[in-house]
């Protein structure tokens, strides 16, 4: 058996393979596009800058001996330090809770912050 001739296929079958050939085409070219720009992505992303990494102030060599102030009849619940801050969480006489960061050099009070439920 011999294959048809393009002349021996039917009108509406030859709509129906034209159509199918254009949506393929569309799709193919999408498709390619899709790719480029993920591809053009990568390429951007590795070939720009790198971030800068901010500095962390160094520990100094010396331990502060600077007083932090405390009120009078609080107590202590916890510590956190780092470079240049200390966090103080402390229950004052009232019951209140609160959060007090102090400078780690000079001791100076840098922000107090209430604890206070919603």
């Amino acid at each position: 058996m011999s294959e048809p001739d393009d002349k021996d296929i039917d009108p509406a079958l030859e709509a129906i393979r034209s159509k199918l050939i254009r949506f393929f085409v569309i799709n193919a070219v999408f498709l390619l596009a899709a790719v480029m720009v993920v591809i053009g992505a990568i390429v951007y992303k590795g070939m720009s800058k790198p971030k800068t990494v901010v500095a962390v102030p160094a520990v100094p060599s010396e331990p502060s001996t600077a007083p932090l102030a405390i009120p009078a009849g609080a107590r202590l619940n916890a510590v956190s330090a780092s470079a240049d801050r200390i966090v103080l969480d402390l229950t004052l006489a009232d019951g209140t809770r609160e959060i007090r960061v102090h400078d780690a050099a000079s001791g100076a009070l840098a922000g107090r912050h209430a604890l206070v439920t919603e």
